[in-house]
């Protein structure tokens, strides 16, 4: 594997955490959005 594609493949490993838990975020479904701001 080259490394743009290391890079990529990592870029979406830390993309998709933190795209979910914006998700979660907005959900009406979040009971406590503050703690979820919080770890990113």
């Amino acid at each position: 594997m080259d490394l743009n594609g290391l890079f990529i493949w990592s870029l979406l490993v830390f993309m998709i955490p933190i795209y979910i838990s914006r998700v979660l975020i907005f959900s009406p479904f979040s009971k406590e959005p503050n703690s979820v701001i919080v770890l990113f």
